[in-house]
């Protein structure tokens, strides 16, 4: 990039760090914005409906909001969105109020530091269909709904997504960048025609004019990080060293002082997803019969599973996610075994591992002794190699490579010391490390949801300086293992 663009992050970072409206909008994320439209609304519903079919590249007529409307916030649990002014009843006997439903014109999602996906979009598509089923069914296929996003690379975006000026889309909904909302925001005419005098109308175009000023510069920042900080993982947190290291560590540095970290991370955890997700689909790998999501729980995927009916023989969910302050990125596969025990077997990458393990409810597992993670201890033993559970005579979880090539002859069961090199790992060792011997388990852990959900996982340090696309490359290596490996079970 040229010296040009590093002096705009330069003076966007120090702009950013006194700018009043930008520290205020720390406290509440997406919902500061949402507050910022809805501030708009009250202020001149004319430019606020304006604004709207700007944004929706209509004529404002096109909208169809005919008679009385208003701006609501967290509405049926929508972030923002326009209703008709249809009256509440009173029930006397319950003293509560019954909102008529049916009446909802435009749903906004706002999406600033969080990613969208597609499953959470598609709830409130079907919230909006429901409620119009009570009243007017019909009517439910006029409601428009707007994603305003700043974050443009996610699992389900469109590839045209960056575009600057054309909205693309999701289903029902038009997605709108920050860049376009901005760039239509400073055309806005704010009038009296909502009788405001003219003090008033000249100290509201100020605090727009600051609005604009803040994200203009929050979006050079982003679209730094998103062009310089993905070729690497460039995030690895040792806990054992207590701190950071590897590659952009200047850069999560700057998120870190103006503490919008999470986004810098959640961006671009949920792009190497998107990548994940692209490139799997490019390798014509068989995958009837499988159930695939997006950050589906544990809980849902085995509740889908175990519904009556249900003739899936697994599910494969790819996640994205930020928990405990550190990003997330990896993929559960669900499969029932021949004895029927439902068994998720995962793949994450945190905290500078790499990591393998096996999910399951323990309450549920046929043929097996102990309590918790202790009875998934025992089945893993039952149907393991030399005590390490293996999949079609893969080590699980040994997060390894094994017999490839120059080094086909090599057995990771037979000599335990021995940790080979590849693209992503050094000769750091497993963690914990397995002695037969001392039968020493793998880490285990509990759902903290009071479900019966027990995890076994072992894990390997990867290298500081791991490129993002061997990454990508091993992922989908390993997951091809494993779905290989459970359809020679079966």
């Amino acid at each position: 990039m040229s010296e040009n663009i590093n002096t705009a992050y330069d003076a966007a970072i120090e702009y950013l760090k006194t700018s009043p409206m930008f520290n205020l909008s720390l406290s509440s994320k997406e919902l500061f914005h949402s507050n910022f439209l809805y501030w708009i609304w009250k202020l001149d519903s004319n430019a606020f409906k304006r604004l709207m079919a700007t944004l929706l590249d209509v004529e404002t007529k096109e909208l169809g909001w005919g008679g009385e409307w208003e701006v609501v916030r967290e509405y049926n649990s929508f972030d923002l969105c326009v209703k008709r002014c249809d009256k509440e009843s009173y029930d006397e006997k319950t003293s509560v109020r019954k909102i008529r439903y049916g009446d909802v014109l435009l749903v906004i999602e706002n999406k600033v530091k969080s990613i969208p996906y597609k499953a959470q979009l598609k709830k409130y598509v079907d919230k909006v269909n429901e409620l119009y089923g009570k009243r007017r069914k019909g009517d439910a296929g006029n409601v428009k709904y707007i994603l305003l996003t700043l974050p443009t690379h996610f699992p389900n975006a469109p590839k045209e997504i960056s575009s600057k000026d054309k909205n693309s889309t999701i289903d029902n909904w038009e997605i709108v960048t920050y860049e376009k909302y901005i760039k239509i925001l400073k055309e806005l005419k704010i009038s009296s025609s909502d009788g405001l005098d003219e003090q008033t109308k000249v100290y509201a175009s100020k605090i727009i004019d600051d609005y604009i000023k803040f994200v203009e510069h929050l979006l050079v920042i982003y679209q730094v990080w998103t062009v310089r900080c993905y070729d690497k993982l460039g995030f690895i947190y040792y806990k054992d060293q207590k701190q950071p290291c590897g590659a952009y560590i200047g850069y999560i540095t700057d998120a870190q002082n103006l503490r919008i970290h999470d986004l810098f991370h959640k961006s671009k955890y949920a792009r190497i997803c998107a990548d994940i997700i692209s490139r799997f689909g490019g390798e014509n790998i068989n995958i009837d019969g499988y159930e695939v999501g997006i950050n589906l729980t544990d809980k849902a995927v085995c509740k889908y599973l175990e519904e009556e009916g249900n003739k899936k023989k697994g599910c494969i969910v790819w996640e994205y996610n930020y928990t405990h302050g550190e990003p997330l990125v990896g993929v559960k596969i669900a499969r029932r075994d021949k004895d029927d025990n439902l068994i998720t077997y995962i793949i994450q990458v945190q905290s500078g591992v790499y990591e393998h393990g096996v999910i399951a409810d323990h309450s549920k597992l046929k043929g097996c002794e102990g309590v918790k993670a202790e009875k998934l201890w025992d089945y893993i033993r039952n149907k393991s190699t030399d005590n390490i559970f293996s999949v079609g005579g893969y080590p699980w979880l040994r997060c390894e490579d094994f017999a490839d090539d120059a080094t086909k002859d090599f057995n990771p069961l037979s000599n335990q010391n021995v940790v080979l090199k590849s693209a992503i790992f050094d000769e750091s060792p497993l963690y914990p490390e397995y002695k037969k011997q001392k039968d020493t388990l793998p880490y285990a852990k509990y759902a903290s949801d009071n479900s019966n959900t027990a995890m076994i996982y072992q894990f390997r340090k990867l290298k500081t300086e791991v490129k993002t696309e061997d990454l990508i490359d091993y992922i989908i290596t390993d997951v091809k293992k494993l779905l290989g490996g459970l359809n020679n079970q079966q």
